[in-house]
């Protein structure tokens, strides 16, 4: 298995990123605080100075981003892309302003992309891509058919060597995976996609 940092370190790590979800709220606190330090184990580790590229499809918030960078950070996030097809259902201004703003805290540019038809969106080169993120509530609001579609392009656009993160709740799994995303148990929709889950962990109702 794979170790993970204790509350000790998760309490150092928090404070240095922009914390997202109410400290009233235990378990908000401790599902940011499962994903922050669960994540901070699984970060690429780049030459110094390097500058990375980040995508999250279907975002409804941008509150994972700082925890794709670790706390002792020694490389750039250069740019980081939201794509899908929900934004005009599913996000309004205010929340694209937000998505700037987390952008723009790590030194990264946003750029916002729809699509509109099957492909990968043509500012996206295949296999340029160093972090590809999907985020809970973003399958179940997919639903199975789409789910598949956004794992096939993220496929396309992720780097041979890049990294792939998903964090999914219960019913993300159940409705729209329709599997455990545990190893050695992938469900069908990634096997088949060529998708093969290298390290996973579950608390939280995540």
């Amino acid at each position: 298995g794979m170790p993970f940092p204790g509350n000790a370190d998760a309490q150092r790590l928090l404070p240095q990123r922009r914390f997202f979800g109410s400290l009233l709220d235990p378990s908000s606190f401790q599902r940011e605080t499962f994903v922050c330090e669960t994540l901070d184990r699984w970060l690429p580790s780049p030459p110094p100075k390097s500058s990375m590229v980040a995508l999250e499809i279907e975002p409804e918030s941008s509150r994972y981003w700082p925890y794709l960078r670790p706390a002792d950070c020694k490389w750039y996030m250069d740019r980081i892309y939201v794509v899908g097809e929900l934004y005009g259902e599913r996000l309004q201004k205010k929340e694209m302003q937000e998505m700037a703003a987390t952008a723009e805290g790590m030194g990264a540019s946003l750029r916002a992309l729809a699509w509109r038809k099957a492909g990968i969106p043509s500012e996206v080169k295949p296999g340029s891509i160093d972090m590809g993120l999907m985020a809970d509530g973003a399958f179940t609001a997919l639903g199975p058919k789409k789910t598949e579609a956004a794992l096939k392009r993220m496929y396309i656009m992720l780097k041979n060597s890049g990294r792939f993160y998903i964090v999914a709740n219960e019913q993300d799994e159940k409705m729209a995976l329709r599997g455990q995303l545990d190893i050695g148990f992938e469900p069908e929709v990634l096997l088949k996609l060529g998708w093969q889950i290298r390290a996973s962990k579950r608390d939280h109702g995540l």
